[in-house]
């Protein structure tokens, strides 16, 4: 079965025709006033109006989206292997043994700035290539990840964000994905063939779908090098509590850890997938190496460890 998306038109709240400018103290007063949380499984549920502590900065989004589809896939690596593709400060994460690697494909709706209505957002296929990294900061070790390519269907979203424009078939449904990319220019491919599973694989680093979502929620910013190849940028996402459901590979291909020269043989082995769907996100960019969160700290952000 062939997804399909649906956009439906937010309706603008009503303004008063004589409404006036807050003034600045209001303004203030107003800016400080806590939110309530809600429901995320509510249909009103807003990212953009969560408390501080929920969103864990008190910058505005730049971006926001719902999450259709994320399926990440994860390959245990050999740590010399690993961090010899990382330029500094970055290093593998050992925290569960082997380095962590990943293929993240994505499905985004309503993706938008996020002061633009919901009619004006677009639907996007991409795929990340990525490392789980660990960083020194003066207050201890942060977490998160190094995205080495990103690539894209969208031709704004490429042009805009500096992704690669990449092919993609798409058949999901039932519980079943068959996912598969190819960029235009030849350097990066990606194939998966799976179907929804009660539990991880055997072997797999991590005990359960628990785990891994909670190892993932904590690789929230993700840095990537600039487009002018001057040191990095990055982006930091939020989201709403999710729990990944396991998802049972039946075939697995990634151009990037199956390239010999990176991976000598037996350095990346494919280990484990789960999938998200239905998850509103925000991403906001991130100006320095900042603190992350360690596993154990559940969703959202806390101090380096």
């Amino acid at each position: 079965m062939t997804t399909q998306s649906t956009a439906t038109t937010a309706r603008k709240p009503d303004t008063p025709k004589n409404a006036k400018p807050l003034s600045t103290a209001n303004a203030r007063r107003v800016a400080q006033t806590p939110a309530t949380p809600g429901d995320p499984g509510n249909p009103g549920w807003d990212i953009r109006k969560q408390p501080k502590a929920l969103l864990g900065d008190r910058t505005p989004p730049t971006v926001i989206a719902t999450i259709a589809r994320r399926v990440l896939l994860t390959y245990a690596l050999d740590p010399d292997a690993a961090a010899a593709l990382l330029p500094p400060p970055f290093r593998p994460d050992l925290s569960l043994g082997p380095a962590l690697g990943g293929v993240c494909l994505l499905r985004l709706r309503a993706v938008r700035p996020a002061l633009l209505p919901l009619r004006a957002g677009l639907t996007m296929e991409s795929v990340a290539h990525r490392m789980s990294v660990e960083w020194d900061t003066p207050d201890g070790i942060a977490t998160g990840v190094y995205v080495f390519r990103r690539d894209a269907d969208s031709a704004l979203a490429a042009r805009l964000g500096g992704l690669h424009r990449a092919v993609f078939g798409v058949v999901e449904g039932g519980g079943r994905y068959s996912l598969a990319a190819q960029s235009r220019d030849g350097a990066m491919s990606v194939a998966f063939t799976g179907e929804q599973a009660d539990a991880m694989p055997a072997g797999s680093v991590f005990t359960g779908p628990d785990s891994a979502s909670a190892f993932f929620r904590c690789s929230s910013t993700a840095y990537s090098p600039a487009p002018d190849g001057a040191g990095h940028t990055a982006l930091r996402m939020v989201t709403p509590p999710w729990r990944g459901i396991p998802v049972r590979a039946d075939h697995v291909q990634s151009s990037f850890f199956e390239d010999r020269s990176r991976f000598p043989r037996g350095t990346a082995v494919f280990d484990s997938a789960i999938a998200m769907h239905d998850v509103p996100a925000r991403w906001k960019p991130v100006r320095a190496l900042e603190p992350g969160c360690d596993p154990g700290s559940g969703p959202g952000l806390s101090p380096a460890r």
